[in-house]
């Protein structure tokens, strides 16, 4: 199959790889394998593989501190990848830390992915993602209208090589939708292109990975108590597929009834201090992009005071939020 090209690597404190692939006479490349080494000529250890073709760029950032030693110069190959089959390595490529870094870090680099209502590390289609580091952005812009828009203050992202919808963008800190095409079961790569610079990650994909919006002390939002025997709501990004579709970056429209809203494929339950709390409406509002509300009954048998709230979808739970249970 045919060879990586024209590799290139930039740094200072980290190096970001650009290479180019044209498929020749060979099978179509799948991916690829990013290879470094400290000496010229190898030996190299595989330090990521992409599981997309399209995506022809990679940010090593695997130092402390997401620092490369500084003083150290590296040596970069890439291979194609074809199913089971791997090309021989590209022409290789070096690039020096300068011995001192100065400002570091000065370019765009991923140093965390999160579940953006409950912060773990758990993902799924759909699911709001929230995508720490640095010079993500230029500056700070919010979405302003639905469907979110894929381009937003020169900051562009790409999951599995579909364009990303974003709802914030700042230097530190993106907010951003899975694509509901992102297959779950396996690992997807995350690319982020801030005005000329990108940066990508990897990311392990469940088909739900339920977080619960909270306000700052863990209580569910918008009202964190409730009656017992009374309703209650809560609202849950990471739920998955829903039925009927929802294209990625959009949302129900106004006026849609309420029997016609999406809701999860996955079955889907609440608990209210470990009672299950029967589920009176679920789906996604009218309006609202990758965000899933439930109403559910306060059980008349849990305990007053503050009690932990579980959402289950499938065979994933999410993290516990709290309800301050009343009479």
């Amino acid at each position: 199959m045919s060879l990586c090209s024209a590799l290139i690597a930039q740094t200072p404190h980290s190096v970001t790889l650009n290479w180019t692939w044209s498929e020749g006479d060979g099978p179509a490349a799948t991916g690829f394998n990013v290879k470094r080494g400290t000496t010229a000529g190898g030996p190299y250890t595989t330090i990521a593989t992409l599981t997309v073709s399209r995506i022809r760029t990679y940010t090593d950032t695997s130092g402390t501190g997401d620092i490369l030693t500084p003083g150290t110069t590296y040596y970069y190959v890439v291979t194609a990848l074809s199913g089971t089959a791997e090309s021989s390595p590209s022409p290789e490529a070096q690039a020096t830390i300068p011995a001192v870094v100065s400002g570091a870090p000065s370019s765009t680099f991923i140093s965390g992915l999160a579940n953006a209502a409950s912060l773990t590390q758990e993902f799924a289609p759909g699911m709001i993602l929230l995508v720490s580091g640095s010079q993500l952005a230029s500056s700070t812009v919010s979405a302003s209208h639905v469907p979110l828009p894929v381009l937003m203050g020169g900051v562009r992202a790409f999951v599995g090589g579909i364009a990303v919808p974003l709802y914030y963008v700042s230097p530190d800190e993106l907010r951003i939708q899975i694509p509901y095409e992102t297959a779950a079961g396996g690992t997807a790569t995350l690319l982020i292109e801030n005005n000329g610079q990108a940066t990508s990650q990897d990311f392990i994909v469940a088909s739900a990975a339920p977080g619960i919006f909270t306000d700052g002390t863990g209580a569910i939002v918008p009202d964190g108590s409730a009656i017992r025997g009374r309703s209650a709501a809560v609202f849950v990004t990471g739920t998955g597929s829903p039925d009927p579709p929802v294209p990625t970056g959009s949302a129900p429209a106004p006026g849609t009834p309420v029997a016609d809203l999406p809701r999860p494929v996955q079955t889907t339950t609440v608990t209210v201090g470990g009672v299950d709390a029967p589920v009176e409406f679920i789906g996604v509002p009218a309006g609202m992009v990758g965000v899933t509300q439930i109403n559910f009954q306060v059980p008349d048998g849990v305990g007053l005071g503050p009690q932990p709230v579980i959402v289950t979808v499938g065979t994933f739970s999410s993290a516990p939020a709290t309800l301050n249970v009343t009479n």
